[in-house]
């Protein structure tokens, strides 16, 4: 199906679905417009595909599809958000500059979907891609680590054997009471996700954070840390949804 997508440009919306094969084509164009192109049939094709599609008239691009390209191309913040909740996990990118955000998404593999988004707003639409609402507060404080190998070990067991999960993990040293509280955050877990940002500063430098969590739905959130070491452990710390959505908005220093 991915194979035959085609372009679709919608101006009512303001929105640019693209197949990954024409994503070369569009660039060049951006970039060097007509001139760009040697003739060969595969552009021709390509060029066609695109001007039935509404994208270019012409050779040049739809003043639409060009707005989006500037941010895509020039951006002086860019957010890679990663949600897995089912087996195949869903990728978002925001790009931002001062001309504006565009939200991009794989609709499905190799067909991409971009529309501009309000970059005032980004912190909103952070916690859309990631699902974040409001869960239970934790009535406790501190974190608990545990060996990276074992909880790739323990995934068949989360939702099918909690009690097993919980003396594994207190054979590996985890406390009870711990072991005990992320075997029921991960036998609840509705979707891992992982945020991160990189952005220039002033002066041109490049600065990045990142924020993984886990969404344990009743069992609240949980920030998790990987920890370098001899034997990678993750770090499991809860957060309260406040903690959460400040996350998010430290996601985007720049823009506040």
């Amino acid at each position: 199906m991915t194979a035959n997508a085609e372009a679709v440009l919608d101006a009512g919306r303001g929105t640019l679905t693209l197949p990954r094969r024409l994503v070369p084509t569009v660039m060049l164009l951006r970039a060097k417009g007509r001139a760009g192109f040697a003739g060969d049939a595969s552009s021709v094709r390509a060029l066609a595909e695109l001007e039935r599609a509404g994208i270019t008239a012409a050779g040049r691009l739809h003043p639409l599809a060009a707005d989006i390209l500037q941010v895509v191309t020039d951006p002086s913040l860019v957010v890679t958000v990663e949600v897995r909740a089912l087996e195949r996990p869903a990728i978002s990118t925001i790009w931002a500059s001062d001309a504006g955000a565009v939200l991009g998404q794989a609709i499905e593999p190799g067909l991409f979907h971009l529309g501009p988004i309000e970059p005032d707003l980004l912190p909103f639409h952070l916690a859309q891609l990631t699902m974040v609402g409001p869960r239970p507060d934790h009535g406790f404080a501190g974190s608990a680590d545990a060996p990276a190998g074992l909880l790739d070990e323990l995934e068949p067991l989360w939702c099918t054997d909690p009690d097993a999960v919980a003396a594994r993990l207190v054979g590996a040293g985890v406390g009870a009471a711990w072991a005990e509280r992320l075997a029921g955050a991960h036998r609840h877990r509705r979707a891992t996700w992982r945020v991160a940002s990189l952005w220039a500063g002033p002066d041109g430098s490049a600065h990045d954070r990142e924020v993984m969590m886990l969404d344990a739905g009743p069992e609240g959130y949980w920030e998790i840390t990987p920890l370098p070491a001899d034997v990678p452990s993750i770090r499991f710390t809860p957060r309260r949804f406040a903690d959460v959505m400040e996350a998010l908005t430290a996601a985007a220093p720049h823009l506040r």
